[in-house]
């Protein structure tokens, strides 16, 4: 007769499941606040005449410019604020079994002390209790090549390239502010989370906890 696993005789998964259940969270709009933080530099250095632009808009050029002088300011990736949304969603990952936290975050190309202070700001907040002392930082150019169950991100073209390459993984679209979305044209892996839908959000990563290697994520 085979030994049964800890699997077997309780439903709960082994610690080698659990090293291969890894959630991803990116960083900025997601967990750390950096519309905040940019619209504040942004009204600072805005003529009184001036309309207001999207914190994310590249046109007019010298307003693009001034986004790229803001983020090379020493310290604007190590002192973003905290955006609860986000970490609600961490909180219930980690309540539906999930101790493989990763946060997944795009460095900026013209920006290079952003890799560096993102790494701070994930320190800070471990130390701080706030983050999971376990936590690792993938700083990428390209968050499709990165693995995960899940990946929870505010940004549509990042959960959409991700999503390419894990076709069964769950995407979480993070509303921190109101936005105008076609959601008839998203992905059907993608969940739109506002922080209203908790027990929604908390039936779909259970289903990301708990599929088997190789089974389809199935949107409902």
């Amino acid at each position: 007769m085979t030994k049964s696993t800890e699997h077997e005789r309780t439903g709960k998964p082994e610690a080698t499941d659990l090293d291969r259940r890894v959630g991803l969270f990116d960083m900025d709009g997601t967990l750390a606040n950096y519309e905040k933080a940019m619209r504040t530099w942004l009204d600072l250095m805005k003529e009184p005449s001036e309309p207001d632009y999207e914190v994310h808009a590249r046109e007019p050029s010298y307003f693009y410019e001034r986004q790229r002088v803001i983020r090379r300011q020493p310290g604007f990736w190590r002192n973003l604020e905290t955006i609860d949304v986000g970490f609600e969603v961490l909180r219930i990952a980690q309540e539906v079994g999930f101790r493989n936290i990763h946060a997944c975050t795009r460095g900026p190309g013209d920006c290079p002390s952003a890799w560096s202070e993102k790494f701070e700001w994930i320190q800070k907040h471990k130390e701080s209790g706030l983050l999971p002392s376990s936590m690792k930082i993938t700083v990428t150019e390209d968050k499709g090549t990165v693995y995960g169950r899940f990946l929870c991100d505010d940004h549509i073209p990042f959960l959409n390239r991700w999503l390419e390459h894990r076709k069964r993984g769950l995407a979480i679209l993070l509303l921190p502010v109101p936005r105008k979305i076609d959601y008839r044209s998203l992905h059907p892996n993608i969940f739109c989370f506002d922080g209203s839908q908790l027990n929604e959000l908390r039936s779909k990563l259970e289903q990301a906890f708990v599929r088997k290697p190789g089974e389809a994520f199935v949107a409902s």
